[in-house]
């Protein structure tokens, strides 16, 4: 048995899909199951000898065409899936229907990329197909009420149709880290969709590349992290973060952000009473650097939108429960459902308004003792069960049915 990697989007240290891909060779290395990784063709040298990977792939799996407005998904559905088909069909690759071929980051793209890509192969070499599914098409509307998820769903039942006659049925599966979109895609596919755990492992600073000046990240009570976008909740941060200092005048905070102008906004917005107890990161932490300031945190805040984060996971929420940092999130998140499960430990704000905010983080910040010790009991078992250990020991088990 052989696991064949597609991690188009594989391109830098400072993506999730890095510490995804050397988790997947940690995991198969354990079970002694061979690993080929293809990455993107513009992976820099540190991500090709940290992952062992091939770079092959032109284009990654979230990248659009924007020439038409009334043509451009379908341009770029049948643009990006004929691309990802070529790119398959040049991989050098002797294969046969014992290879497993994994694509982690699956859009409709892929599946109907593969579609395409199976037609080209005797059927006989046919390698088994495993999709894992880890975000919904932003395109969709959710009905919050009927718990129900509209919008087109032509491409994804394209290829998963095409794939049907084209290989068995064992010989393809379907996957979602997220139990409602796990049930979402089987019926956008018409095909079973399993639950499993998310790709992700949980390493020590020292145990990954040293990109940096080994920075000791002065401790902060409360940490925002990953990309500063707006379904992160970057437009209300600055007036949350303004009035948690403002009341808790002995907390200090840490902001990352992507660009030398959000830094210089930010710094704008906030009073200068406050500002020494606001530290202001810009550009990409390595996933080094990341773990360090993360564990060096007391709170995390994720004011994240609750329809970009009702079908998707979060790993930034993973590596908080991991680590036994405590949260304050959106209520109706997946974030939110997973606290409801009994993982991790945090406060979670009904509605996305400023002030709402600040007084969930308040009460966060006033139990802190209380939630830090839930945080760190429940460190062992969200590692268990989340973890691309789990998730390659469960591909093992029913491949080997």
């Amino acid at each position: 048995m052989r696991f064949i990697i597609l991690q188009s989007g594989l391109n830098d240290l400072h993506s999730h899909a890095f510490i995804e891909t050397l988790s997947w060779k940690k995991a198969c290395d354990k079970l002694n199951i061979e690993t080929q990784v293809f990455i993107h063709k513009e992976a820099n040298s540190k991500v090709k000898k940290g992952t062992n990977g091939k770079p092959h792939f032109r284009y990654t799996p979230m990248q659009n065409i924007k020439r038409d407005p009334i043509s451009d998904r379908l341009h770029g559905f049948v643009y990006f899936s004929e691309a990802f088909a070529t790119d398959c069909k040049n991989l050098a690759l002797e294969l046969s229907s014992n290879d497993i071929v994994i694509i982690p980051h699956t859009t409709a793209k892929e599946v109907y990329g593969v579609s395409l890509w199976m037609r080209s192969i005797p059927s006989k070499n046919r390698p088994k197909v495993i999709f894992i599914f880890i975000n919904p098409d932003f395109d969709w509307k959710i009905d919050y009420e009927k718990n129900k998820v509209n919008g087109d769903f032509s491409q994804f039942r394209l290829g998963a149709n095409q794939l049907s006659s084209l290989l068995p049925k064992d010989h393809v599966k379907y996957f979602a880290n997220n139990p409602l979109l796990a049930q979402t895609m089987k019926y956008v596919l018409s095909q079973e969709c399993a639950i499993c755990p998310m790709t992700i492992d949980y390493f020590s600073p020292d145990e990954l590349p040293n990109q940096s000046d080994d920075t000791e990240w002065k401790p902060a009570h409360v940490g925002i992290l990953g990309e500063f976008r707006i379904e992160k909740g970057s437009s209300i941060i600055p007036q949350v973060i303004t009035n948690f200092c403002k009341k808790e005048i002995d907390k200090n905070v840490f902001i990352q952000v992507r660009t030398r102008e959000e830094r210089k906004k930010l710094q704008e917005y906030i009073p200068d009473i406050i500002h020494n107890r606001i530290q202001i990161y810009h550009g990409q932490l390595s996933q080094r650097d990341y773990l360090k300031r993360l564990q060096s945190l007391d709170l995390l805040l994720m004011p994240y939108l609750k329809h970009r984060y009702y079908l998707r996971t979060s790993g930034v929420f993973a590596e908080a429960a991991a680590y036994g940092i405590p949260v304050i999130v959106s209520e109706g998140t997946w974030m939110h459902r997973m606290l409801n499960n009994g993982f991790g430990s945090g406060i979670v704000f009904e509605n996305l308004s400023p002030s709402c905010v600040c007084e969930a983080l308040v009460r966060a910040s006033d139990n802190l003792t209380e939630l830090q010790h839930k945080a760190r009991r429940g460190m062992a078992k969200w590692r268990k069960e989340q973890s691309t250990t789990a998730l390659v020991e469960m591909l093992a088990s029913k491949l080997n049915q």
